[in-house]
């Protein structure tokens, strides 16, 4: 079921094996490059379930050389598994935190059924979050914090962010149900911006029918965030943007 929906980076891989380790169902490859870039990433990805959950690590390098593969037989070989406990409380959103290179990290509130994958670039470019759910691919969240390019940039103002998501809104209005698209203010304690949702007229076969999309600023980032459901009822879209509400840059 991985191997059918991967994700979207992982073009033209090579090397494909798939093997049992540490209880684990492995599928291992070679990634050559990300959108044109030659990263020669060794990629691991180890599935299992127990007792109705299913367990996914995915491990990585880049520029992989002699012993890497060893590196990553180790840290798979570290994962156990142990009993529940009786009379556990529900499980409630948890707290993430996903590391950027150089510029501290973000941290969000994300919904506990959601699994991430975190996209990082080559060159230590701002990477992108993406969240789906444990089995399936009913949603797809994306989530990619920027920093400015030098120390001394400013931030965008709040009129620039409303204004590049009015860009975005036109971008889809030709091929969206709604006539009216309004701009929604998405604001909390440490984070301010705008986003959009729209549905899509006529989506082809494997495309999703609902987005959202937005910009926010938090400390000292601009992220932009897409949302794409196949949800009628807009429960992905509000977890969506509650975790998004919840960002934080943390250093």
């Amino acid at each position: 079921m991985t191997w059918k929906r991967p994700n979207p980076y992982v073009q033209d891989p090579r090397d494909v094996e798939r093997f049992e380790e540490n209880g684990f169902a492995v599928i291992r490859y070679i990634v050559p490059t990300v959108q044109g870039v030659k990263v020669n990433q060794l990629n691991w990805s180890a599935h299992a379930v127990r007792d109705g959950y299913w367990v996914d690590i995915h491990l990585s390098k880049a520029d992989a050389r002699s012993g890497d593969e060893a590196k990553l037989r180790s840290v798979l070989a570290s994962a156990s598994f142990s009993k529940k406990r009786q009379g556990t409380p529900a499980v409630k959103s948890t707290e993430r935190r996903f590391p950027l290179p150089e510029h501290g990290a973000v941290v969000m509130t994300v919904p506990p059924a959601w699994s991430d994958q975190l996209s990082q670039p080559p060159d230590r470019l701002p990477p992108t979050i993406i969240f789906s759910p444990e089995l399936g691919n009913a949603f797809r969240v994306m989530v990619t914090p920027l920093w400015p390019a030098k120390k001394d940039t400013p931030l965008p103002s709040d009129s620039s962010v409303r204004a590049n998501v009015e860009r975005s809104i036109e971008e889809v209005r030709s091929s969206a149900v709604e006539s009216s698209i309004p701009v929604r203010e998405l604001k909390r304690e440490s984070v301010k911006g705008y986003y959009f949702s729209v549905t899509d007229r006529a989506p082809k076969q494997g495309e999703f029918k609902y987005l959202a999309q937005g910009t926010v600023v938090t400390g000292g980032l601009v992220v932009t965030f897409t949302v794409l459901s196949n949800d009628g009822s807009g429960k992905v879209e509000k977890d969506a943007v509650t975790m998004i509400g919840s960002l934080k840059h943390v250093q």
